[in-house]
This record gives structure tokens, C-alpha cells and sequence, in this order.
């Protein structure tokens, strides 16, 4: 992919609209067009983009902008397009709360190792 997503873990919706120069509602209409891009939600209910929904984004405007898709044609090849990049990756609720669980693993080693340096 040409597209470099910045070294950034979160991204908030005004930043992703600057990023790929489209508007705000823009991005809100995707969400609801295309199933493969869903940011998750803070608990504020803003929407939390991450690298992974941006490249989704990227591939979006491409599709519609450049190569000039409906959005019909770009649903389908929006899913060659994911499939031919791997995209077989976690979701990003199954990414997060495998992090969640990593963490719990790791404080529960953290605290045996503490309870033996004692």
C-alpha cells in the first residue's frame, strides 16, 4: 500500500478527515455504506479511528475518487482489495481485547515476580 498511516495508535474523526481530505460527514456516510469500516466508539461516543480503519479509508476514497466506483462496485472491491492486502487480521474489538488480556497477563506476572522479591 502507498499510503503510510502516521505512528499514531488512535485517531480522533477531525484528524482522519484532514488526513485524507474529506469532510467529516463523508467519513460518518462510509461507516454506514461499508461493513468493513467501523471505528470503535470512546465512551464519550467519539469515534476512535485506528491505523487499521484508516488504511480501510484510504482504500474507500481510492476506490470512489481515482479508479471511480459506485459505491456498490466499491463494496465488492473493497473485499478483493482487503483480501489481497491479508486483511484476515482481528477486528478491532478482537484486537482490543486481546491487548486487555495480555495486560491482565502481564500484571499477574508483575505481581508474582514482585511477591518473590520480597
Amino acid at each position: 500500500m502507498e499510503f503510510k498511516v502516521p505512528a499514531k495508535q488512535i485517531f480522533k474523526i477531525s484528524e482522519v478527515s484532514e488526513m485524507m481530505q474529506v469532510p467529516d460527514s463523508v467519513l460518518r456516510y462510509w461507516e454506514k455504506e461499508f461493513e468493513d469500516l467501523q471505528p470503535e466508539k470512546n465512551p464519550m461516543g467519539q469515534r476512535i479511528y485506528r491505523p487499521h480503519d484508516i488504511e480501510v479509508v484510504y482504500i474507500i476514497k481510492k476506490l470512489l475518487y481515482e479508479e471511480g466506483y459506485t459505491i456498490a462496485g466499491a463494496k465488492k472491491q473493497l473485499k478483493k482489495e482487503l483480501a489481497r492486502v491479508g486483511d484476515s487480521s482481528l477486528s478491532s474489538a478482537e484486537l482490543s481485547e486481546s491487548i486487555r488480556k495480555l495486560r491482565w497477563e502481564l500484571n499477574e506476572i508483575l505481581t508474582l515476580l514482585n511477591r518473590n522479591v520480597k
